[in-house]
């Protein structure tokens, strides 16, 4: 090709897009494309003018490499130069060998990226697997323990029978005659020595009994058995009367202004009220106290020197009124603001009067609280009772293990046993005490109950007052003679009286036992469910669910809780309970039981998280005709999801994905759906019967006008066992302050929560302090002492607590997007950035600026208030879930504040 001129036309030909025009033989260049029209690919020649040689170039996606070239007939041509047709073949050669190479790197590309996802496709198979082995191996461990329950049964069905048949042999009355005889006359014979060594013989039976064993068969996750510390009780009076010496060193440390007056009747049996005095000598109330011992003119000696017990008043009737008239008159002599009727063949235990108080203290509608009554060998007499509409009654609970469940929750109850009730002394006296009618005794205890209800008062059973009744053990047992005789008189008298009442209010004998307890005729029973007891200073989730049970309790709900791991925890278990909520807990308990037993009486179901909500809705579905209510806290998969993609975690990808499916799951298979912000509601919405966004949380309490800290600390409390919280603490110390102590070197962080991580922990220094869980006081008083709070999550989903809680104590916030999410409007009072100089920036700004810190803290209180009130909680809540009567109610109760 070494014509002077070469036509445009045959470079089209070729594929180059150079337009249609004659090349001059001076300019001497020639231009080839190879491939189809807008390749990469290009090969070129260009005269030098300086050297006279032909320069090729060859050019691939955006790389040029060149090489002489040139024609064969071009008399300046280097030797070795390749001709325009040679350089066109080695082209289209070497761009074929590219190409090649750039389709099998990509096809190796697509390979790995099949296998990978084949690897992770078989790790999510095998872990299903594994969760159905494990579901599997947890039915197959349920039947086991069904099996083993019914064979103790029969063995002890098997062992009562024998004991029966041996009882009944017909020579047994000739046997026990003579063992009598013996055992007396070998009681006389060691009588000295069986006095001295009584004490000891007590010691050891209490190191030896079989008893001590009961802590390692505990059922998992219930309290430990409850040990009674008392040595040996007496029963009944001895035959020895009471002397001076059996009185000296006992000590009441009694006050001259109680607030509560123990009034203990008796007649006569000193020997058991110097026990019962001895006792609350033992385990005095921290409260102001003083007791008084009426004797109702018995004539006993031994009663008298109880005078000698220091700091007891002794108050003896001039002539026999019997119990009821014997309690009113010494009720009027009385000191206390409080009065506590206490039997003399009783022992108190522990905390006895504390918790009784508190009743009245967290129930303004309390009219009367009572404890639970036990034996002395620790078995139950008693938790409250209940009267059914015949008039006949139980003692709820009699000999069975008092540490159950169903026996530790405040609640409101029928009555209780008249030996250990607690009621203020200005209601006793507008009611006029015991009704007289019921003298001498017996029933005057249950009509008080009735009285107390019809003055708009209500009936309280505290568990956490315990009592040890040595019941007939002061009026003895015989029902058809003395003053027990009464009983069954003044049984049909209380029926006749209260008849009415008793058809309107109370069940037929036998019958709806568990709503019976709860005195729940004519109220709805709630049923709440979630993973565990709720921490309300551990967590956010709990604090939620804690409003939650408020706000039903508030509508009128009986309450229950049913944790999904089933434990006992002293703290937080004995709190919800104080509250009045049932807490499940220990071993033996099996929801599918549990529900189809008492499904009917649940009218609303409120469960929460996903993968432990999935476990209950079908069971209520089948058991029960409940209002299934899931409220989902956040978007779990969301943040999850938000968490794998910061962090490249494959696994957590594939988590969050398994999460996804579970929570959409949920949602169709449910009433009402909840969630906290508007986001999420609206990502559940398409999916659900009804889903609704209510106030993540609800204060009583709020921040009030604050004047800027003088120090520069700033504070960011959270639970550092949520990886999105860790993450925020590694970067507000590591990033955002070091660019704060450009500008304010002496400010200070404090990263305060529980369960700090060890990441966490390794972020202390001089002007960095980690501090794990504090008390809620403790958490106030930081929060009053700080200058600013920071929230600097870069992932997660909902509502943020610790943003909450900083609008609620009115210390200015600074936070990103994701921790204002789902806050409408907040940002007209909350300095937001996603970025650590704007963070930082804000900081600053409020650290130094006091007129920015007090505009800031203004606006903030002025939007939780607004927003995150308790009652607005209330109402957001049972809008929520439909409950318009409770709704209605609530707005009635707010006109008439």
């Amino acid at each position: 090709m070494n014509n002077s001129t070469l036509d445009s036309d045959a470079l089209v030909k070729l594929g180059t897009p150079a337009g249609r025009r004659t090349l001059q033989a001076s300019e001497r260049p020639i231009w080839i494309s190879v491939g189809p029209q807008n390749s990469d690919l290009e090969l070129g020649y260009r005269k030098a003018a300086e050297a006279g040689v032909w320069l090729g170039a060859l050019i691939l996606g955006g790389e040029r490499s060149e090489a002489m070239l040139g024609p064969a007939d071009d008399d300046n041509a280097s030797p070795g130069a390749l001709t325009i047709g040679e350089a066109v073949r080695s082209a289209v050669a070497w761009a074929e060998r590219e190409r090649a190479r750039d389709v099998g790197r990509v096809a190796a590309d697509f390979v790995a990226e099949r296998d990978a996802a084949r690897v992770a496709q078989a790790k999510a198979e095998a872990r299903a697997s594994q969760y159905e082995t494990e579901r599997d191996s947890a039915f197959a461990a349920r039947e086991s323990l069904r099996a083993v329950v019914a064979h103790l049964t029969s063995e002890r069905a098997h062992l009562a029978g024998q004991l029966k048949r041996t009882y009944e042999r017909p020579w047994r009355p000739i046997k026990f005659a003579f063992n009598y005889r013996l055992l007396k006359l070998l009681s006389s014979t060691t009588a000295p020595i069986s006095q001295r060594m009584s004490a000891r013989f007590a010691s050891s039976a209490e190191s030896r009994s079989p008893r001590r064993f009961d802590k390692y068969f505990a059922p998992p996750g219930a309290p430990a058995p409850r040990r009674m510390p008392f040595g040996p009780i007496l029963t009944s009076e001895p035959k020895r009367p009471l002397r001076s010496s059996d009185v000296a060193g006992v000590r009441l440390p009694t006050s001259d202004r109680p607030l509560v007056s123990v009034i203990i009747p008796c007649f006569a049996k000193p020997w058991l009220t110097l026990q019962c005095l001895k006792s609350i000598a033992r385990f005095p109330p921290a409260a102001p106290f003083e007791v008084i011992v009426a004797d109702d003119a018995s004539g006993d000696a031994g009663v008298e020197l109880l005078r000698n017990v220091a700091g007891l008043r002794l108050e003896i009737n001039p002539t026999n009124l019997g119990f009821t008239k014997s309690c009113n008159r010494i009720a009027q002599v009385a000191k206390g603001d409080y009065l506590f009727f206490l039997n003399n063949d009783t022992l108190v235990y522990g905390a006895w009067l504390e918790p009784l108080l508190a009743v009245f203290d967290r129930f303004p509608d309390a009219g009367l609280a009572g404890s639970k009554l036990l034996f002395p060998d620790g078995t139950l007499q008693e938790a409250g009772g209940i009267i059914w509409d015949d008039g006949s009654a139980w003692n709820y609970g009699r000999s069975d293990d008092p540490d159950k469940s169903e026996y530790n929750y405040v609640r409101e109850t029928d009555y209780i046993s008249g030996c250990a009730i607690l009621t203020p002394r200005a209601l006793w006296e507008k009611l006029g005490g015991f009704d007289e009618d019921f003298a001498p005794a017996y029933c005057e205890d249950s009509d008080l109950a009735f009285r107390i209800r019809a003055a708009g008062k209500k009936v309280y059973y505290c568990p956490f007052s315990v009592i040890v009744h040595l019941e007939g053990a002061s009026l003895g047992k015989d029902v058809t003679s003395g003053v027990k005789a009464y009983q069954i008189e003044n049984t049909n008298k209380l029926y006749e009286r209260w008849r009415e009442t008793l058809f309107k209010e109370n069940f037929s004998p036998g019958a709806e036992v568990m709503r019976a307890r709860d005195r729940s005729l004519n109220r709805k029973t709630a049923l709440v469910v979630d993973h565990y007891i709720p921490q309300p200073d551990q967590d956010a989730g709990s604090r939620t669910m804690l409003a939650i049970i408020e706000s039903l309790q508030y509508a009128g709900y009986i309450v229950k809780f049913w944790p999904d791991n089933l434990a006992y925890d002293p703290e937080y278990t004995a709190s919800l309970q104080s509250l009045g909520v049932e807490v499940f807990y220990g071993f033996g308990f099996y929801f599918d039981d549990w529900i189809k037993q008492n499904g009917h009486a649940i009218s609303l179901a409120v469960l929460s998280r996903p993968a432990f909500a999935t476990r209950y809705i079908g069971p209520l579905r089948r058991h029960s005709k409940a209002t299934v209510v899931y409220y989902g806290h956040d978007l779990h998969f969301q943040r999850m999801g938000m968490e794998a993609q910061r962090t490249g975690d494959a696994q957590l990808a594939i988590d969050a994905a398994m999460m996804e499916g579970i929570g959409k799951s949920v949602w169709p298979r449910v009433d009402v759906v909840l969630y906290p912000s508007p986001e999420e509601t609206a990502a559940a919405l398409p999916m659900s019967v009804r889903a609704e966004t209510i106030i993540p949380y609800a204060y009583e309490e709020f921040g009030y006008g604050r004047e800027p800290a003088g120090n520069h600390e700033i504070l960011f409390v959270a639970g550092f066992g949520h990886p999105p919280n860790v993450d925020a603490a590694v970067w507000l110390a590591s990033e955002i302050m070091k660019l704060v102590w450009e500008e304010v070197p002496d400010a200070t962080l404090s990263l305060v929560g529980a369960n700090p991580t060890q990441v966490v922990r390794s972020l202390a220094s001089a002007r960095v302090e980690v501090r794990g869980r504090v008390s809620e006081d403790e958490l106030r008083a930081r929060y009053g002492r700080a200058r600013i709070a920071m929230v600097p999550l870069r992932m997660g989903a909902g509502v943020k607590s610790k943003v909450v809680e900083a609008l609620r104590e009115g210390l200015p916030l600074v936070t990103t997007h994701v921790g204002a999410q789902g806050l409408p409007g907040i940002e007209e009072c909350v300095a937001i950035a996603d970025d650590a100089r704007g963070l930082a920036d804000a900081a600053v700004k409020l650290l130094l600026d006091d007129a920015s810190w007090r505009n800031a803290s203004r606006l903030q209180l002025e939007y939780a208030r607004a927003h995150f009130s308790r009652a607005a909680f209330r109402r957001s809540f049972l809008e929520a879930i439909g409950d318009q009567e409770a709704v209605a109610a609530l707005g009635l109760a707010a006109e008439s504040t």
